[in-house]
């Protein structure tokens, strides 16, 4: 009996002695471990960094600012780049009726950067519906912004594809703003906003108006007063430098005279004027018998031998080139870039010309005859 109990004794304590050494087994495992990646003394761990977006939410980022939804427009471009030493996507797609650009900040989201371009449509008169204050306006209230807030660097009556429009540019502390207003509708046209550039030190550059300038609308009391008038109709209001001084060039009219003046933007000197006698303009109406953009599109992609679903356009405008009114088709399929230029009224192609990443000689020769071809006819 005794040598039973001593037998189940030294039994128990056998596998109390095994279970202690599988437990001291485990913890030393442990302990390796954590000593494989120690911290260093006084060395802060930095948390891991969220992951920067992606391109597709970039893409939803613009199309969100643009109120546009993936279904009416086509992409382009969305592709990784660099602005200002800051990662962005460059994001860039099209409607019917407009090119859009955006830069997205890679980290944040933030749009860096953006810019919208209508395409031209044929005015139906020469008359115009917005003057210069009204086209000032519909700019500051896209912006989103009021009038004491800005800085106006230019606003001037110009032509654009064969009508009128106003140029508008001002700034905030931020960030510059340029529109193009339609002058016979009031439409904006094209738009871009864009970061206020700095130097290293942090100031504002050099072609931001001095700090003890006198201000556009006391430079255009003075031109008035000078005049000889209470008030007239603006059609350039613009900051510009001349032998490196800032000056404010201004133009107005009423119905007799057309008046442009320079004045300097620190004094309020004036430093140049003149008076013109007005003469009516001449009608802005695009002739009727053109053949319409789309039109255009098809006869240079006939010109290229393509059809309109193996290619992406990238542009498509009616512009004034050599006195004569011609669409600029511009699209490219696969490897190659393509341009056309197509006579507005007649239909004809101007000029053709096809890019290709990889050329060799014999074709570099084949396209140089082509162009001779189109230069001949």
């Amino acid at each position: 009996m005794k040598l039973i109990l001593k037998s189940a004794s030294r039994a128990g304590a056998l596998i109390v002695l095994v279970g202690l050494l599988a437990v001291l087994a485990l913890f030393g495992t442990g302990c390796e471990a954590r000593k494989e990646t120690p911290a260093a003394p006084n060395e802060t761990v930095t948390p891991t960094e969220a992951p920067a977006i992606t391109a597709d939410r970039a893409k939803e980022i613009a199309l969100a600012d643009a109120g546009l939804t993936a279904d009416r427009v086509t992409f382009t471009e969305a592709k990784p780049g660099e602005e200002d030493g800051l990662p962005v996507f460059e994001i860039e797609f099209r409607t019917a009726d407009a090119e859009y650009e955006y830069e997205i900040d890679a980290a944040t989201g933030r749009i860096y950067s953006r810019s919208v371009e209508r395409y031209a449509l044929p005015a139906e008169d020469g008359q115009e519906a917005v003057d210069l204050k009204r086209a000032k306006q519909i700019a500051l209230d896209d912006a989103g912004l009021a009038a004491d807030r800005v800085t106006f660097t230019k606003a001037r009556r110009g032509e654009e594809d064969g009508r009128f429009v106003f140029e508008i540019e001002f700034h905030t502390d931020d960030a510059e703003y340029e529109y193009e207003i339609d002058a016979a509708t009031g439409a904006i046209r094209d738009q871009s906003v864009e970061p206020m550039p700095r130097t290293a030190t942090g100031d504002q550059n050099e072609a931001t108006p001095a700090a003890n300038a006198i201000g556009l609308d006391r430079a255009k009391q003075i031109a008035l007063a000078d005049a000889g008038l209470l008030d007239a109709e603006f059609t350039r209001e613009e900051e510009d430098e001349e032998d490196g001084r800032p000056v404010y060039e201004l133009r107005f009219r009423t119905q007799d005279a057309e008046y442009n003046y320079e004045i300097d933007a620190r004094t309020g000197e004036i430093l140049k004027s003149s008076v013109d006698e007005v003469k009516e303009p001449q009608s802005a109406t695009p002739s009727t018998s053109y053949i319409g953009v789309d039109a255009a599109k098809q006869t240079a992609l006939q010109r290229a031998g393509k059809t309109a679903d193996a290619v992406i356009f990238t542009k498509a405008k009616l512009e004034r080139e050599d006195g004569k009114q011609v669409y600029e088709i511009e699209f490219y399929a696969g490897e190659a870039e393509y341009s056309c230029t197509v006579d507005a009224q007649t239909g004809s192609v101007l000029a053709y010309e096809a890019e290709l990443d990889d050329r060799d000689e014999d074709d570099d020769h084949d396209e140089d005859d082509e162009r001779d071809e189109d230069d001949d006819d």
